[in-house]
């Protein structure tokens, strides 16, 4: 099965979406374990706050895995010789004649 560009793109930016997502959820989760660590917020506060934002996010943001695989499926593989582009049939970094 092979995209159309618009779904192509569109798939490709639903993954650029999610994985910017999972960066900055796990950046969330960072800041509050140094501030529960290192008390500027109360421990009470600062570790639900990271088990509802890591309960709420996880499922979600777990979508960057279903859809890089679909656009590895969905991607026409060829092989490349760096040489204008152009596809190459044998075997990857042996000297061609």
């Amino acid at each position: 099965m092979r995209f159309t560009p618009w779904w192509r793109k569109a798939v490709q930016t639903l993954r650029v979406v999610t994985a910017v997502g999972w960066l900055g959820s796990d950046v969330v989760l960072l800041a509050l374990g140094v501030a529960g660590l290192s008390g500027v917020v109360d421990k009470d506060v600062a570790y639900p706050a990271m088990g509802f934002v890591g309960g709420v996010m996880f499922v979600p943001l777990s979508a960057v895995l279903v859809v890089s695989a679909v656009l590895a499926a969905c991607k026409p593989w060829e092989r490349r010789t760096g040489r204008g582009g152009k596809s190459e049939s044998g075997p990857v970094g042996v000297a061609g004649a």
